[in-house]
């Protein structure tokens, strides 16, 4: 099963790890984590799936259960793990250079939906005059002078034929 978080570097814990003691001879007891990569953690194991649909984090939706080809609804707002990097070249004590990584930009479905809509209407509205002007330039090259079609079909029709 998949589940998404709203973070992209999420864990969660659902069995505390016990440390053991030496003087008593307790041994220690391993917990149990899922660590959310990219904010998507993938379990098969069905004792883990039930642990994490009965977490604190599941029923506050600080991650949701998902289907395998889901959409992850979080995509747009879920930050990065490595922040923008900045590098200045510096050569005889000033600054000569400055290079930023880029930051991507997030567009959020609904704007992109919305700009989707808007360019489907603006490529219908400019059709009909890009129809005509390409219509245009079709008969235009298409049209030769008639004489000149004559005189090449009359020049071919005398010429002899060699086999």
């Amino acid at each position: 099963m998949k589940f998404i978080s709203r973070s992209s570097n999420y864990m969660v814990v659902l069995k505390p790890g016990i440390q053991g003691n030496h003087l008593t001879g307790q041994p220690s007891v391993p917990g149990l984590y899922v660590r959310f990569r990219d904010g998507i953690a993938e379990i098969k194991d069905e004792e883990i799936i039930n642990l994490m649909k009965n977490s604190e984090g599941f029923r506050n939706g600080d991650f949701i259960a998902a289907d395998e080809q889901g959409a992850d609804p979080f995509a747009d707002t879920r930050s990065q793990l490595e922040p923008t990097h900045v590098i200045s070249e510096i050569k005889y004590g000033h600054i000569e250079g400055r290079k930023a990584s880029e930051t991507p930009v997030k567009i959020p479905a609904a704007v992109k939906k919305l700009i989707e809509e808007e360019a489907v209407r603006m490529a219908k509205a400019m059709l009909p005059d890009l129809l005509k002007e390409a219509i245009k330039e079709m008969t235009s090259a298409a049209s030769i002078e008639p004489e000149k079609v004559s005189k090449a079909t009359t020049k071919n029709a005398s010429a002899p034929t060699v086999i």
